[in-house]
């Protein structure tokens, strides 16, 4: 048996947190903290709506113990599902620590997964999906655990969930249904 460590998402509600005068009327999401504490990236949701009337969102890094901001991403709205950058959220950092993984409004029954690369702000379409956690160590280190709405060849659907390579290459079934919290926590 193959022992694999899992992320999960960390959801915030920070209130009161100070980021100064060159990010005025931003309020923090989501955030995931790179090792060693210095680093934080953030989903900051700011005035106004995007043209698909999704909240404004956008990716940054906090630098120098939050001391300045960067803008890693900023929304783009598109009419192709996997090109639309819009409505950010499941925010989630490689083992490296190279990659910010979040999601995207795309299709009606999935969101989109994109990678951004950190060091470069170049982001890519993984695959569609949720996000319910990363590998951390094993076998399979780096690699995502995706939740997918699919059809059956008769009729009907399903929803599952999968792995996935971060070049967005499907790996295989990891179970039937979509239990992350049990998957997650049980694939160590």
């Amino acid at each position: 048996m193959k022992t694999l460590l899992m992320a999960g998402v960390t959801t915030v509600g920070l209130v009161g947190l100070c980021f100064g005068a060159a990010v005025p009327n931003e309020t923090p999401v989501e955030h995931v903290t790179a090792p060693g504490g210095k680093t934080t990236y953030y989903i900051m949701a700011f005035a106004g709506t995007d043209a698909d009337g999704s909240p404004n969102r956008r990716i940054e890094v906090g630098l120098n113990g939050n001391t300045s901001f960067k803008v890693l991403l900023s929304p783009s709205v598109s009419a192709q599902p996997e090109h639309n950058l819009a409505g950010f959220s499941h925010l989630f950092l490689s083992p490296d620590a190279k990659t910010l993984y979040f999601e995207a409004t795309a299709w009606a029954t999935s969101n989109a997964v994109h990678a951004l690369d950190v060091a470069t702000a170049e982001e890519r379409f993984v695959t569609n999906g949720h996000i319910a956690c990363i590998v951390l160590s094993g076998e399979h280190q780096g690699d995502l655990i995706i939740g997918q709405h699919r059809y059956f060849v008769q009729g009907g659907s399903h929803d599952d969930l999968y792995m996935f390579e971060p070049t967005g290459k499907e790996v295989g079934l990891v179970t039937q249904g979509t239990n992350a919290a049990k998957v997650c926590s049980s694939i160590r």
